[in-house]
């Protein structure tokens, strides 16, 4: 499934993790970006892969210049809106993450709730960072947030249910280890019987896989958390919250 990602981020993907990505958990991790960068406004900011904006409207609220940059026509249409119900002002764009636009243009770059490791050619992912770093300023520094391998390997699950305001998602998922790829669907039925179904396959990256990655784009790494709660990072913390400065 090398271009999933075209149809997976589709208007439904709203209503499958609206509880996921509720207006406290978004919050949360603002605050915890903020204080990992220690970030001022107005502070350039480069939402990449913003989706439907919760991140990038609450930055442009607190005075940050903020630009959103996503593959998905329907979750900036999303993002549009609430920037507009919110009163905030975020440049959005539409495009390919490989094919970033921006050069000596941001303070800073965030990439958020694991929107890396979609492309099937590893070398794309080189290329995300490549253009990450040519999209930065001396000096600026990007956070980079992903699901940690190591912790979702150790109790990992192939059938999941969770509870969605109108209905319930099932995810069957399967690893390969030879490729460290998450393959599966999810299955969205409604509380009136509307089933939608999208395929996703992710990369994992372990802690030392991900430094690697950045370091190898001409990054200096930072500092790494276990979570936006900017705990130690350690083997079974949920996330890797890594963040690296070009020199």
């Amino acid at each position: 499934m090398p271009e999933w990602f075209r149809t997976f981020f589709d208007r439904d993907y709203l209503d499958r993790y609206a509880r996921v990505t509720d207006e406290e958990v978004t919050q949360r991790e603002v605050d915890g970006l903020i204080h990992a960068l220690e970030l001022e406004p107005p502070a350039r900011v480069l939402d990449l892969a913003c989706g439907y904006g919760r991140h990038a409207v609450v930055l442009a609220r607190l005075g940050y210049e903020v630009t959103g940059f996503d593959l998905s026509f329907d979750l900036l249409a999303e993002a549009e809106l609430r920037a507009q119900g919110a009163g905030a002002t975020v440049r959005l764009m539409e495009g390919d993450m490989r094919k970033l636009p921006f050069v000596h243009e941001f303070d800073v770059v965030v990439n958020l709730f694991t929107s890396f490791g979609f492309f099937d050619d590893e070398r794309d992912s080189r290329r995300v960072m490549e253009g990450v770093h040519a999209a930065l300023d001396e000096g600026g520094r990007l956070l980079l947030d992903v699901i940690n391998r190591d912790a979702i390997l150790r109790d990992f699950q192939p059938r999941l249910w969770r509870e969605t305001d109108d209905g319930y998602v099932l995810s069957e998922s399967e690893y390969d280890p030879a490729r460290s790829r998450l393959t599966g669907r999810q299955v969205h039925v409604s509380a009136k019987g509307r089933v939608a179904e999208s395929s996703f396959s992710v990369r994992l990256y372990s802690m030392h896989e991900l430094r690697a990655l950045i370091e190898a784009a001409g990054f200096e790494v930072e500092s790494v958390y276990g979570g936006f709660d900017l705990s130690a990072f350690e083997l079974d913390s949920p996330r890797i919250v890594m963040v690296g400065r070009r020199p």
